[in-house]
């Protein structure tokens, strides 16, 4: 009987793991002792970076105070810009004075508002004289860009006025973007006619110093009343002025005027009328059933 042997089989065992896990075993104390050390050195980083960051930011304390204070300041300064955009203050002229008869004077200012897109809807003002005495006090009103007059008329005094002054309350201001329109169209200029003699059916007759004008209302508002401000002069020299008051005015209705004068005026170089309608108020207009 044949028999066949099996070889032997002896295998060979790599020693690395061995030696690793050996070594790992004897050197585990050491390793956990040196893990603890390492971690108390990341610590002691952590603490060391930390006091160095506050010592910087203890220094550089009031560097970051104008950083913040100047993140949190507003980028505009609106004081500023309110003041820019308040408006201009009314300029106001010299007034002038114009005996009338007993014991009695018309006291006239020019005012005119610089502004475009801001109105004086009220400011009342006074007339002082002679260092002192006051009139009562009146009110007014100015549309944007317009030049316009104060006026006290027929006021009393029983002594001889040397010296005038005005006063303006502070106004009430109203800004307007647009406003009614107005349109005036003087078909006939302002003009002075001097007294005249005429002869009327064999009678002679003086016609008194009269200004007359003609005028259309260009716009499609019809108005309720018109104050005309008539103002006379003699080169740049006011020397006279008048008020006149008028009624109803219909839209594109043309209508003449003529103003008698018992001034001795002389020498008149210009006319200038302003028609003025206080628009502030809610009835400066009518309906034509009205």
């Amino acid at each position: 009987m044949y028999t066949r042997k099996m070889p032997r089989y002896s295998p060979e065992l790599d020693p690395s793991p061995v030696a690793r896990g050996y070594w790992f075993i004897t050197h585990k104390l050491a390793i956990a002792k040196w893990s603890q050390v390492a971690l108390y050195i990341v610590i002691a980083l952590s603490y060391l970076l930390f006091f160095v960051q506050f010592a910087v930011y203890l220094y550089r304390y009031n560097d970051w105070g104008n950083l913040v204070a100047r993140s949190i300041r507003p980028s505009y300064d609106w004081t500023a810009i309110h003041a820019q955009k308040a408006p201009l203050s009314l300029v106001v002229g010299t007034p002038t004075v114009f005996p009338r008869s007993d014991n009695r004077y018309d006291i006239v200012v020019d005012v005119y508002n610089p502004n475009a897109q801001w109105a004086v809807k009220s400011v009342a003002y006074t007339f002082g004289i002679n260092g002192g005495v006051t009139f009562p006090a009146k009110t007014g009103f100015v549309l944007p860009q317009e030049h316009t007059f104060f006026s006290f008329l027929n006021a009393p005094t029983d002594t001889p006025i040397h010296e005038v002054g005005v006063a303006l309350a502070p106004p009430v201001w109203q800004r307007m973007i647009t406003q009614p329109a107005q349109s005036w169209i003087f078909t006939e200029q302002p003009q002075f006619v001097g007294k005249q003699v005429v002869i009327d059916h064999n009678t002679q007759k003086i016609v008194p110093a009269r200004i007359t004008w003609t005028v259309r209302n260009g716009s499609t508002l019809n108005f309720r009343g018109v104050t005309w401000l008539v103002a006379v002069y003699r080169g740049n020299n006011l020397i006279s002025y008048y008020e006149y008051q008028s009624g109803k005015f219909p839209f594109f209705d043309e209508q003449p005027f003529e103003l008698f004068v018992y001034d001795a005026l002389s020498q008149v170089d210009s006319v200038k009328v302003i028609p003025v309608v206080n628009i502030f108020d809610s009835s400066f207009t009518y309906q034509p059933s009205s």
